[in-house]
């Protein structure tokens, strides 16, 4: 597609869905995380995964369209990323602070935490094991794992896995922003 269609059809979907509807979405996200209901543990979790994954592929197409148009700026949009860097740290800190997001990932794969797991959070069987599956990504010491540090470790922003990452963090403290 030429790249004048492609910047007037990201404007108009910016515009017509995506400006209008985040207010709501955050609005109601905050809603859920505020409440500290463990029942909405599961839906935070993967609104936020959504959110995240979508932050890192905006800052990957505004780098992309910097370097594209030679900007001097690492970004073509500079404010634009910060403010969602901030919001996406911002997002971050409830989910740790607030909810203990971390912590159904840490719990042990037996008996004893698949039932820890599903009172905790009031999960079905389903969802407990699409958690331990989540889990098992993130615990086992494998590709997955050395790639998220790999991509933390040089900022790639902009990767798929990198805000994404910081939903598994024990730790987890706010990064500076850029």
């Amino acid at each position: 597609m030429p790249v004048m269609i492609t910047a007037q059809m990201e404007c108009i979907l910016y515009t017509t869905i995506l400006r209008p509807k985040s207010a709501s979405l955050l609005k109601r996200l905050n809603t859920l995380v505020l409440a500290k209901k463990r029942e909405y543990w599961l839906t935070i979790y993967l609104v936020m995964f959504v959110l995240l994954h979508n932050c890192a592929m905006i800052t990957k197409r505004d780098e992309e369209t910097a370097t594209q148009y030679g900007h001097k700026d690492r970004y073509a949009n500079p404010a634009s990323v910060h403010a969602q860097h901030t919001g996406v740290q911002a997002m971050l800190a409830h989910f740790h602070f607030i909810n203990k997001g971390v912590i159904p990932f840490s719990l042990p794969h037996n008996e004893i935490g698949r039932a820890e797991l599903q009172r905790a959070a009031e999960l079905d069987d389903e969802q407990v094991d699409f958690v331990w599956r989540t889990s098992d990504l993130i615990r086992d010491r494998g590709i997955l794992v050395d790639l998220m540090e790999h991509v933390r470790e040089r900022d790639l922003v902009g990767h798929d896995l990198f805000w994404v990452s910081f939903l598994y963090d024990e730790d987890w403290k706010p990064r500076l922003n850029d």
